[in-house]
């Protein structure tokens, strides 16, 4: 996939998607303006039914703005910027333009071939300019680095290193679990420990590994390590609901408490078997 929408030879390719209009047959033609921010599965795309040129003179506020744009809000003659994040992970459908010959096709697709192609040239001359204009809009928007570990699980594939030590650590788990065993049994215990050990190329995985030894077996951390970890779910439960930790909006006490006081106080739950488990989940939450 990487190979085919990379080739420097490759001005553009169709792409096929549901979040494209099914007017346009969920389907237009892009150019690739580059890797996102370091992340190597995902691409960065121009929609070539629009002139590139237009983001030459923008500042990258307006263009930001402009990004998640509605069309309610739309004043004249401005519409959502035509960018688009290619995710090489999830198995995208992605067309070689040879399937543009069929006249068919491009009815379906209401394409304008002649604006296509013009809009191809114009990305030709301008493309340093316009990808580095619109790779600074994502940074503006998208901070990865800071980005919690566990809500960054689909931002890139793990180097095959860390993904054997991971695989080997399951045979254990797998291997203890059809036995009959449990996550004390010694092997379990001695995998955990090489776990935490291991030194890891992915930069999510020291996190993800420590919280998934801290869930299910916190007997094995320090003291150090139950401190930092009773801390970050401290930080988690009690956060304020409009105040997201590492823009992860989970349900912390307040908004815990908050949906149930709103369920109670909405007439659709208020008969008698909602109400009586909705006071239940309440009592559990206070216990």
């Amino acid at each position: 996939m990487a190979d085919f929408v990379d080739n420097p030879e490759r001005e553009s390719f169709v792409h096929v998607s549901g979040r494209i209009s099914s007017m346009q047959g969920s389907a237009s033609v892009f150019a690739n303006l580059g890797q996102v921010q370091g992340i190597n599965t995902q691409r960065l795309l121009w929609d070539l039914r629009f002139d590139p040129s237009e983001v030459l003179d923008e500042d990258i506020a307006t263009l930001a703005a402009r990004r998640f744009l509605r069309d309610a809000d739309a004043q004249d003659n401005q519409h959502r910027l035509p960018i688009k994040l290619l995710h090489l992970n999830r198995a995208p459908v992605v067309v070689a333009n040879a399937i543009l010959k069929e006249g068919a096709i491009i009815e379906r697709m209401q394409l304008d071939l002649d604006a296509v192609k013009k809009n191809t040239r114009t990305m030709a001359q301008f493309k340093r300019e316009v990808a580095d204009k619109l790779h600074a809009v994502l940074a503006e928007q998208m901070a990865f680095a800071s980005q919690d570990a566990e809500c960054a699980l689909y931002e890139g594939f793990m180097p095959n290193v860390d993904r054997y030590a991971l695989d080997d650590f399951n045979r254990v788990f797998d291997q203890a679990m059809a036995a009959g065993g449990s996550a004390q049994d010694e092997p379990v215990t001695e995998a955990l420990r090489k776990l935490m050990a291991q030194s890891w190329q992915d930069a999510r995985l020291p996190e993800l590994v420590f919280r998934f030894v801290a869930r299910l077996r916190p007997d094995l951390l320090n003291e150090d390590e139950r401190t930092q970890w009773q801390s970050w779910v401290d930080s988690r439960l009690n956060a304020a609901p409009d105040q997201p930790y590492q823009d992860f909006s989970g349900l912390g006490f307040a908004g815990f408490f908050a949906t149930i006081d709103a369920l109670m106080a909405d007439a659709a739950y208020r008969d008698e078997a909602t109400l009586a488990l909705l006071t239940q989940l309440k009592a559990w939450g206070e216990t």
